[in-house]
């Protein structure tokens, strides 16, 4: 009884919505009939909603292309700096955190080496930072005094004609008036001999041609054949020879091969070492790459000055900046020009510190003093003169104390003895201790 009183119950429940619905139809349709713009704003209301529901879907679908467009140009971007400094650290000899860079890099973007070489603007500018730090050393560029010659030539001798029409006129007049004496009231030779401080002991012709940028009679007393032939003579010496085929002393001392003696000449030499396979730390490392530097220095009197450190070439400038450095393992020796484009240096070294003990050495077969012999040969390249020294050859003497002599000659090759590179330094030239 009970089940069947429950189907009544529901058909009786089913009846009663069906007739509430069929009642709720009837009396929409009769309020449609009635009102029609309610009708109207029915059917646009369904309309825009049927028209959202449409676009609902893609809208999602769009936000998360764009979310991961910017999610991968962020990965990209990040790994291609990072792959940049990889390429910098390569450049700069330090391979074991180029290869960490590189590593880094293709996990965060597998394909971020073909973004990098593919795009020629991402490697533009990645180059070796020269040994230009702390204002101690300055690019290697051309200097103001490799001119043309016979440009210089024509030039003086328009400023000859020129300064002729005013046999009274000065090398040069002041702009303003001046209150005390002005340089222009001293003689031509007074001047030429405050010229010869400016070059100095040190020859320092760059700061001669500065001078002759501050007017036209600065320029033809820079020029003088005087100068020019004291700074040839402070160079070459008594294997100055003839001025022919030269057209002038300034032409020689320009075109004519020759070492420079403003700054320093750097050879990086590199080779790599094997380390602990079983440990990897910062100390312990499968595998190292040594790095040190041999510096030479040519003075105008004949002095050359050698250091070979692991230090940075900005560290050994202030070590070679006189004659008798006070480093112990800085070489002071000489050098001579033998041929055209040759110079031979040699140093010597004394392994006896004094006669003490000497006497308690009582072995024939020690070694007193060690010369070294270098040959390098002055090379230019399509910029600059006179900026690279190759080793051609590499000697070292031993002498015993019995008087015997024990020579030895090292190979020279390119990867233990590479070239000499030119730097300019400035603080070798600050200060004029001597007049040319």
């Amino acid at each position: 009884m009970s089940l069947i009183s429950s189907e009544l119950g529901t058909e009786g429940t089913e009846d009663s919505a069906s007739d509430s619905s069929a009642r709720n139809l009837r009396s929409a349709e009769v309020i449609d009939a009635d009102s029609p713009e309610l009708a109207t704003f029915r059917w646009s209301w369904r309309e825009q909603f049927s028209r959202q529901n449409r676009q609902s879907p893609s809208r999602p679908r769009q936000q998360r292309t764009d979310e991961e467009k910017n999610g991968n140009d962020q990965k990209s971007s990040s790994a291609i700096r990072i792959f940049e400094a990889g390429i910098a650290h390569e450049r700069e000899g330090r391979m074991q955190q180029a290869i960490r860079c590189y590593k880094q890099a293709m996990k965060i973007y597998p394909d971020v080496e073909k973004m990098v070489f593919l795009n020629s603007s991402v490697t533009t500018g990645l180059s070796l930072k020269a040994i230009e730090e702390s204002g101690l050393i300055t690019s290697c560029r051309r200097s103001p005094d490799e001119g043309d010659c016979q440009s210089t030539g024509r030039v003086i001798k328009n400023l000859e004609k020129r300064l002729s029409r005013n046999p009274n006129r000065q090398h040069c007049e002041p702009n303003e008036p001046q209150e005390r004496t002005h340089i222009s009231a001293l003689p031509s030779e007074v001047v030429l001999q405050i010229f010869r401080w400016v070059i100095s002991s040190d020859l320092d012709v760059q700061q001669l041609e500065q001078l002759s940028l501050v007017c036209s009679g600065f320029y033809k007393l820079a020029r003088h054949p005087q100068l020019w032939q004291s700074i040839c003579e402070r160079v070459w010496g008594q294997r100055l020879g003839q001025l022919a085929p030269f057209s002038s002393w300034r032409d020689m001392f320009i075109n004519r091969c020759r070492p420079c003696f403003n700054g320093l000449y750097v050879a990086k030499i590199t080779y790599p070492r094997m380390g602990e396979n079983s440990c990897s730390s910062a100390l312990y490392r499968p595998w190292h790459r040594v790095v040190y530097y041999r510096c030479l220095r040519f003075f105008p009197d004949g002095t050359a000055t050698m250091m070979t450190t692991a230090d940075p070439p900005q560290a050994i400038v202030q070590h070679l900046k006189s004659k008798k450095p006070k480093c112990p393992t800085a070489k002071v020796g000489r050098y001579t020009m033998e041929k055209a484009e040759v110079v031979q240096v040699t140093f010597n070294r004394s392994l006896i510190k004094d006669d003490v003990y000497r006497q308690s050495v009582g072995s024939n077969s020690f070694v007193s003093d060690r010369q070294f012999f270098l040959v390098l040969q002055v090379k230019s390249t399509d910029r600059l003169r006179d900026n690279t020294l190759v080793l051609t050859n590499y000697e070292a003497v031993d002498h015993y104390v019995c008087g015997k002599t024990g020579p030895s000659r090292f190979r020279v090759d390119e990867r233990n003895f590479p070239p000499f590179h030119f730097c300019p330094v400035r603080s070798y030239t600050a200060l004029s201790e001597s007049a040319l």
